[in-house]
């Protein structure tokens, strides 16, 4: 089984290659079967690559203008651009009839309820016998992509019996199980594989996957070591087994050794750098992270937008000029992608990283971020006329005000009572209630948002009918910010 398997894609790479070849020459010089095309065909989508994918169409068009396979495929073709084209295709062929042509009316006829899905998975399948290949791969994906993958579950028995290739069948199954987080289906269907290819190393590296996403660490080394046995220096079994290596916690030194055997070999791919980058850091080196992150960027400079976030969070001494080159390089630079990654970095604790990545959009696209979360680190630093300041700026200028009302308003009463200013707290208090009580929270975090800020207002203004004094004021910590004595006020 494993060499008919090693003679087919030899015998589909020698296609390839000769159909390549003949590229250069008028195409009626292109002397290929309709096998052939459809092989090619086939191979060169397994390959992504469309442009061969389209020549052998044209070629098509003139050899063989009556293969119904080779219309299908158009068709195939056609349909991964959108649904538009699908719909032009289906619309100018509607005579035809066939499998492919069945599921992808069936896409076409999308949304529909999931007993009429059903009902049009059970019609396709029992129409028809002996699926191909092709016929295999979309059935599956048209019931993964309608949301029915236990109907392929349900149905696997009859699948069988009706399919050409059992491998096909379970290989796109378990792809499909794996996609649908179903991670026990697809570690079975490939224990299955694995028995009928046993050299197939593909298969072990998948199951690999599948046992350490399940938190089987010992069947997940055994299956990689099998990988290993039959591909000794392929470099993504070997990353894999690096990386189940160090979740399960085997000792970093294995790992380390496996992940400079990968990276040796100079491949462009910057995942496992950094994943190795990772662990340095993880395992108290910095330092050998950073090394390794910006001695690929330097011989890599296309991998900018790549590394550089990872870069950053190791504080190096050229972060300014890191951000201006990801600034050059990065095809979105809206105030949304730059302001959400300063949050998030400051959200997971880099507020100094953070601060630099908004200084960096100012300083490269002459616009000012105004956001929330400097302000929220200022008032949880006790700055808090500095924090005064920024909401008024803030508060003019951003669009996101609303969204953050609650936030806000907090922010500023609490600041209001730590600076002094109790004389006007009451009447800012009693101003946000009154925008609270003719609010429309449309959801449930917002009702609870708003429900939990008129709670405090309200003690707020509880408390001061006796105490107006600002040094009754001073230890007043309603969130639990400021506790440094231990005691909440």
């Amino acid at each position: 089984m494993e060499n008919d398997g090693q003679n087919n894609l030899a015998h589909r790479e020698e296609l390839l290659k000769r159909f390549r070849e003949t590229l250069s020459k008028p195409i009626s010089e292109r002397f290929f079967d309709e096998d052939d095309l459809i092989d090619i065909f086939d191979y060169a989508g397994d390959l992504n690559d469309d442009y061969l994918r389209m020549e052998v169409l044209l070629c098509a068009a003139r050899f063989f203008p009556d293969s119904e396979e080779l219309e299908e495929r158009k068709l195939i073709f056609y349909s991964a651009y959108g649904d538009d084209i699908r719909e032009k295709c289906l619309e100018d062929n509607q005579l035809r009839t066939g499998m492919i042509w069945d599921i992808m009316r069936a896409r076409a006829a999308q949304p529909m309820s999931a007993d009429d899905n059903i009902s049009t998975l059970n019609t396709i399948m029992r129409d028809y016998d002996d699926y191909t290949d092709e016929e295999i791969i979309q059935l599956v994906d048209l019931a993964s992509t309608v949301g029915q993958f236990r109907w392929l579950i349900d149905n696997m028995e009859e699948l069988r019996d009706r399919s050409g290739s059992l491998n096909m069948l379970l290989y796109e199954t378990c792809v499909a199980a794996d996609m649908n987080n179903e991670i026990a289906t697809s570690a079975r269907l490939l224990e299955e594989l694995t028995e009928i290819e046993p050299f197939n190393h593909f298969y072990w590296l998948m199951l690999a996957r599948e046992y350490a996403a399940l938190d089987k660490p010992d069947s997940a080394l055994n299956a990689i070591d099998y990988a290993m046995a039959i591909v000794p220096d392929d470099s993504l079994v070997l990353f894999t087994k690096a990386k189940i290596l160090y979740t399960s916690e085997r000792p970093v030194e294995d790992v380390i050794a496996l992940m400079n055997k990968v990276t040796d070999w100079g491949d462009s791919n910057c995942e496992p750098l950094r994943f190795l980058a990772t662990v340095y850091n993880e395992t108290g080196h910095p330092d050998r992270a950073l090394n390794v992150l910006q001695s690929y960027l330097d011989a890599h400079p296309e991998s900018v937008i790549d590394i550089v976030p990872d870069l950053i969070l190791l504080s190096p001494r050229n972060i300014d000029s890191l951000l201006d080159s990801f600034y050059a390089s990065h095809t979105d630079n809206s105030i949304m992608v730059w302001s959400s990654w300063a949050q998030q970095l400051s959200m997971n604790g880099f507020k100094e990283v953070s601060k630099k990545v908004l200084e960096a959009y100012e300083r490269n696209s002459g616009r000012k971020i105004f956001a929330l979360f400097p302000i929220e680190d200022m008032f949880m630093q006790e700055r808090y006329q500095d924090a005064l300041e920024a909401l008024v700026s803030y508060a003019t200028n951003s669009g996101e005000l609303d969204m953050n009302f609650s936030t806000v308003a907090i922010i500023n009463v609490l600041t209001l009572i730590r600076t002094g200013q109790i004389d006007i707290v009451e009447t800012s208090c009693r101003l946000l209630l009154q925008k609270i009580e003719n609010a429309s929270p449309a959801s449930i975090d917002e009702r609870l948002e708003l429900y939990g800020l008129k709670h405090m207002l309200d003690d707020i203004l509880s408390r001061l009918q006796s105490a107006t004094d600002p040094e009754a004021w001073k230890d007043y910590d309603p969130l639990g910010i400021w506790q440094k004595t231990g005691k909440k006020a």
